[in-house]
């Protein structure tokens, strides 16, 4: 008789820490996903467990998520998990994802830091629950711009009468030159002295 009264004893802090928010559905995968992503310091209390003060916080660097969370290799129950929020307080991750929980804090309070570890005390403070992420919506393709025609056609600003006098000076003046080319190649032959030509 007094050996079944030692085991029950023994077993009730094991059934009290037995699963309350150890394995929960898609919805709140989907909260805890946002809330323990990225490595980021945890501390665990069992108040039903009739834990007082929580362990001593560690910084977890892996995190998986399925129908359980499993930090660093290790399987965690959500209501008995604080994550830290900010300097100075841990907040209960089963209660931000949304997974009801019996017998447990909140939060924890960081009352002080000092070089010999953290003062951590739970704490009354209500939490906010996270929102589910959006469901995954497949996008639409977007729509396709009309295909672009390029004209070939060229178009001169200048008008033909610039054009026209434009050409009729240039040949002007190449008919000016050439003229002046042969008067000056006919006045060389007319001054050549006769003599050079026996």
């Amino acid at each position: 008789m007094k050996i079944l009264l030692i085991a029950g004893v023994l077993l009730i802090p094991a059934l009290a820490r037995a699963d309350q928010c150890q394995l929960f559905d898609a919805d709140v995968a989907a909260r805890v996903r946002t809330i323990v992503s990225g490595p980021q310091r945890y501390a665990e209390l069992c108040e039903p467990c009739g834990e007082k003060v929580p362990g001593v916080p560690f910084l977890a660097h892996t995190t998986e998520v399925g129908d359980e969370l499993v930090l660093d290799g290790k399987p965690r129950d959500l209501a008995y998990l604080y994550v830290k929020t900010d300097a100075s307080r841990f907040e209960n991750v089963a209660m931000l994802a949304g997974c009801p929980v019996e017998g447990v804090s909140p939060s924890l309070a960081v009352e002080a830091e000092t070089e010999n570890g953290e003062l951590i005390t739970a704490d009354a403070t209500p939490v906010r629950v996270a929102p589910a992420p959006p469901p995954m919506e497949v996008a639409a393709a977007p729509p396709t711009a009309p295909p672009t025609y390029y004209s070939t056609t060229i178009v001169y600003a200048v008008p033909w009468v610039a054009v026209a006098a434009i050409a009729g000076t240039g040949g002007f003046l190449l008919g000016l030159i050439v003229s002046l080319l042969l008067v000056n190649v006919r006045r060389r032959r007319d001054l050549r002295p006769r003599a050079a030509q026996l």
